[in-house]
């Protein structure tokens, strides 16, 4: 991935090893994103233009986590799951140095696509409608 595609859509898939990332495990995803944004897009991730899905176990001792990274989610409207760009990056950090080497991950066309394009609008989610019941106290 070059640098002067900075203002492109598409999706990133980051992998690492949880216990490799410097700093507070709650903190990992932004440390990660933060350096591949400072690296590949030349700004901050943006809450408003951006969206990253975090996996459960980042937090873990050990292990390893995939995360997914929505760049530019508001200049592109994909029709299909299938039509956004995909790029993989192995992640390594040693001495608060990242390397980020590109590769191809088996099956990520299909797990990418579990995901909305950059996260679930507001309209999307539907209240649920609890029976009067629910949680009354007995």
């Amino acid at each position: 991935m070059s640098n002067d595609d900075n203002t492109n859509s598409k999706r990133i898939c980051l992998r690492f090893n949880v216990d490799d990332i410097p700093g507070e495990p709650g903190r990992r995803p932004m440390t990660v994103t933060d350096a591949f944004m400072d690296r590949f897009c030349q700004r901050p991730y943006s809450w408003d233009t951006d969206h990253l899905y975090v996996p459960c176990n980042v937090d873990a001792s050990t292990g390893v986590a995939y995360m997914l990274l929505d760049i530019n989610k508001q200049s592109a409207l994909f029709h299909k799951l299938d039509d956004i760009p995909i790029r993989c990056f192995n992640v390594s950090c040693s001495e608060n140095t990242f390397d980020f080497e590109q590769m191809t991950f088996t099956g990520i066309r299909r797990w990418s696509n579990m995901f909305p394009w950059g996260g679930r609008k507001t309209g999307d989610c539907k209240p649920i409608r609890l029976p009067e019941h629910f949680g009354a106290l007995n």
